[in-house]
């Protein structure tokens, strides 16, 4: 739909740009195993790091590289770069997660640089990696876009101990995301009524109205490691081609909120629901989740996947793994709907297809 947008109404779609990297604290970067400068690193696309002092001038990127100026804390960004690099780190109080950044004006998607330091470092995790705009992004199912400015765009690696609670129930990643990000938006607002909801399986919604973003995530396993690349768009201060949040403020609140502001609150919330999940449990934390979620109690039809045959169903919450779990209207059947390749269609009430377990 975007692409569409910026077809329609004669934008032109950006040069790729440099990428700039910047830790808190600056001696971050040295402890990184794997991290080197002046050679290429990862893959598709490859990274080269340099000190922003000595980075050649005639250096530019492309699809396959990305060169990446690296900047000292107490300097922050150049002035012409748009991310309030002081503003972030103000927010952010995360013990690591999100303490290295990698800010770049416009990249293809910022999915394919995550995995490419997750290749060249496969043992570092929590580097946030922003852009300002994207002109192929990412979405679930292989979905492509162009992101514009004023969208909070965002990957992270993080690595799961297999052997810890979390690394048994993978799939609850991407749920811990996605209510990090709703309760980042209502912390920064003070607004706790305001009506940020989570539509299954990885969708942002204000109310049932307007969609606001979404998450996704990949995993592999390296050792006893689950290695997730995990990512999001927020739609915060762009408000085209849909809506954004700071549109959808109420009229008596005067507080505006920032990319940098939601990205670092919601690096926070992630590592609060994340030791909530390890250290309380699942149904500590599906409590939270439950509270934001727009379909306790629904009833839907489910799609057959072969016949195309329609069941109505109730939703009843999710399983032990994470997934939908329903019951038949028509029998009292209680099965799961796996949200690998189903899509949810709210106004029609419809989910196709299922997979019974």
């Amino acid at each position: 739909m975007l692409k569409r947008f910026i077809t329609s109404n004669c934008v032109k779609i950006p040069d790729l740009t440099c990428g700039y990297f910047i830790c808190q604290p600056d001696d971050l970067t040295w402890k990184m195993e794997g991290l080197t400068f002046g050679s290429n690193i990862g893959n598709s696309p490859t990274l080269l790091f340099e000190p922003l002092s000595k980075f050649p001038a005639d250096l530019l990127p492309s699809s396959s590289n990305l060169p990446i100026k690296v900047c000292r804390q107490k300097n922050g960004f150049p002035e012409d770069i748009a991310f309030n690099t002081s503003l972030y780190y103000e927010v952010l109080n995360t013990k690591c997660l999100g303490r290295a950044l990698l800010f770049i004006p416009v990249c293809e998607t910022t999915i394919n640089i995550s995995k490419s330091l997750r290749e060249a470092m496969p043992t570092v995790d929590g580097i946030v990696v922003i852009a300002e705009s994207q002109i192929n992004g990412i979405g679930r199912s292989g979905n492509q876009w162009v992101s514009p400015k004023g969208c909070a765009m965002l990957t992270f690696n993080y690595n799961i101990p297999l052997s810890s609670h979390l690394g048994s129930n993978a799939t609850f990643v991407q749920l811990i995301l996605a209510v990090s990000i709703c309760d980042a938006v209502k912390s920064l607002l003070e607004l706790p009524d305001f009506p940020i909801k989570i539509k299954w399986p990885n969708d942002i919604y204000f109310e049932r109205t307007y969609k606001l973003g979404g998450v996704m995530i990949t995993s592999s396993t390296y050792g006893s490691i689950l290695q997730c690349t995990i990512g999001a768009g927020i739609n915060v201060a762009n408000s085209e081609p849909t809506k954004c949040i700071n549109d959808l403020i109420p009229s008596d609140c005067e507080k505006r909120i920032t990319v940098e502001e939601v990205i670092a609150e919601t690096m926070n919330k992630f590592e609060y629901h994340i030791n909530i999940f390890e250290n309380k449990g699942k149904q500590a934390f599906l409590r939270h989740y439950y509270n934001l979620w727009l379909h306790s109690g629904e009833e839907v039809e489910v799609q057959q996947t072969k016949d195309g045959e329609k069941e109505m169903v109730i939703i009843k919450g999710l399983d032990e793994y994470g997934y939908l779990q329903v019951q038949s209207k028509c029998n009292d059947e209680v099965f799961s709907v796996h949200d690998d390749g189903n899509t949810f269609d709210m106004m029609k009430g419809l989910i196709r297809p299922k997979i019974r377990c």
